[in-house]
């Protein structure tokens, strides 16, 4: 690997990372609505039904709610990224 390579690795490194701790500081995503898998026993914040460890829920940090996917997909203002632990759950089971 040459050296122009690597200085382009290095660059690319720490504008992900400045990236990364400037979204933490600013705390911007916690007030969005998050797809991913519960991991504790919860209720929805909407319709009161029981969610289980494991299941798919949509989560917000910031006030902080749960919800079943029905009751979020029912709801057109909530829009749910999928988090990183929905992701990597998803492609466990699909292998």
């Amino acid at each position: 690997m040459g050296f122009k390579a690597r200085e382009r690795k290095r660059k690319k490194r720490a504008a992900t990372t400045a990236a990364q701790r400037t979204a933490r500081a600013s705390g911007s995503s916690a007030g969005k609505w998050w797809l991913t898998i519960a991991t504790r026993d919860g209720c929805c914040a909407r319709c009161g039904g029981i969610f289980r460890v494991g299941r798919e829920i949509v989560y917000r940090h910031r006030p902080m709610a749960s919800m079943c996917c029905a009751c979020a997909e029912a709801d057109p203002t909530i829009t749910p990224k999928p988090s990183l632990r929905w992701e990597r759950g998803r492609r466990k089971a699909r292998s």
